[in-house]
C-alpha cells in the first residue's frame, strides 16, 4: 500500500504530462465517453466544452463521471493511467474562470489556445471522491487507491 503523499506525488506526475483524458458521463441507463482536454490544479481537474454537446446534456441530469488519462505504456508492463471517480460542476465564477485559463495556456502553450477563451467555452470542475493510479510494472492489474480529503485541491 503506498503512502497517500507519495502516492499524490505520482498521481500529479503522471497528470502534468499527458494532456487529454477520457471522460465518462451518463445518459440515462447509458454511459458516454467523450475526450476532453484537461488542466489539474493538485487532485482538482478541469475541463472544457461547449453547449449543446452530449456531455453537457447529460452532466446537466447527473453529475457523476468516470475519467481515465493514460500513461505512455506499450508493454503490458508499462501500461499506466490514473482512474478518477467524482463529479463535475461547471465552473461559474469569474475569478475562477480566469485562473482555469492561466492554467490551460500555461500547459497548452505551444498550442493554439484561442478556442479556449471564446465565450461559448464552458469550463467544469472534476472534484474526485477516489483516484486509482495504475501501474502493471507492480503487478498486473496493480492499483493503489486515494480516497482524497473532502475539500483538498
Amino acid at each position: 500500500m503506498a503512502d497517500d503523499n507519495d502516492l499524490e506525488r505520482r498521481i500529479l506526475e503522471l497528470l502534468r504530462g499527458r494532456h487529454l483524458a477520457n471522460l465518462a458521463t451518463v445518459e440515462g441507463q447509458r454511459p458516454n465517453v467523450s475526450a476532453v482536454e484537461f488542466v489539474n490544479d493538485g487532485l482538482t481537474l478541469y475541463f472544457v466544452s461547449i453547449p449543446g454537446t452530449q456531455k453537457v446534456a447529460n452532466l446537466a441530469v447527473n453529475p457523476a463521471v468516470a475519467l481515465t488519462v493514460n500513461g505512455p505504456g506499450r508493454s503490458r508492463r508499462e501500461v499506466t493511467g490514473v482512474q478518477y471517480y467524482g463529479r463535475a460542476k461547471p465552473v461559474t465564477d469569474a475569478a475562477t474562470v480566469e485562473r482555469i485559463k492561466t492554467l490551460f495556456f500555461d500547459k497548452y502553450l505551444f498550442e493554439d489556445a484561442a478556442h479556449w477563451f471564446g465565450s461559448r467555452i464552458l469550463f467544469y470542475e472534476v472534484t474526485p471522491e477516489r483516484v486509482d493510479l495504475v501501474d502493471y510494472g507492480r503487478g498486473f492489474g496493480h492499483k493503489d487507491v486515494l480516497v482524497p480529503t473532502p475539500g483538498r485541491r
